[in-house]
């Protein structure tokens, strides 16, 4: 049992970490930071020094498979997977991950109403803060990280999902 909770260790302080980044964010967005408006300039006058018509095409595209939709059915594919070989339990926990997510992005831009920027590669309606596609992302790697990866039996396998899991969020970042 305490090699078990020594493995976790190194993740609970990376997710301490990133609340704290995200509690940060989240001050900086309510109050209007200057510091937070430094930052977003140089981001944005680098989206707007690489649009071309193929980047806005293909980031449109990219767009489509982080949104918390797409998410959702992942999971929902990855839930009928456990169910089948006999974990159910863990079915109604990753959907609820993944849910619960979702609707707190949703509650957080509510909350905070942080307009989208200007000269953006891809039109999207609504608020930017927090940022549904990374939140939803970001939890169904997770999701791949804690429920799959331990299930599958070869290292190989194991090295492989957990990468391209990695990658695939990646993207969103």
């Amino acid at each position: 049992m305490a090699q078990q909770s020594k493995k976790y260790t190194g993740w609970w302080g990376l997710c301490l970490v990133s609340l704290a980044g995200f509690l940060v964010l989240s001050i900086g967005v309510a109050t209007n930071a200057a510091w937070l408006h430094m930052l977003d300039q140089p981001l944005q006058q680098l989206a707007e020094n690489v649009r071309t018509v193929h980047r806005t095409t293909w980031f449109a595209h990219l767009a489509f498979w982080g949104t918390p939709v797409i998410n959702l059915l992942i999971c929902v594919v990855i839930g009928v997977g456990l169910w089948f070989i006999g974990h159910r339990l863990e079915v109604g926990q990753l959907i609820w991950l993944e849910l619960g997510i979702n609707l707190l992005t949703y509650l957080g831009k509510h909350f905070f109403q942080r307009s989208r920027p200007l000269g953006k590669l891809v039109a999207q309606g609504g608020f930017s803060f927090p940022s549904g596609h990374t939140t939803s992302t970001l939890m169904m790697v997770l999701i791949v990280l804690f429920y799959v990866v331990p299930l599958l039996r070869n290292q190989e396998w194991q090295l492989v999902v957990g990468l391209v899991s990695l990658i695939w969020f990646d993207d969103w970042l």
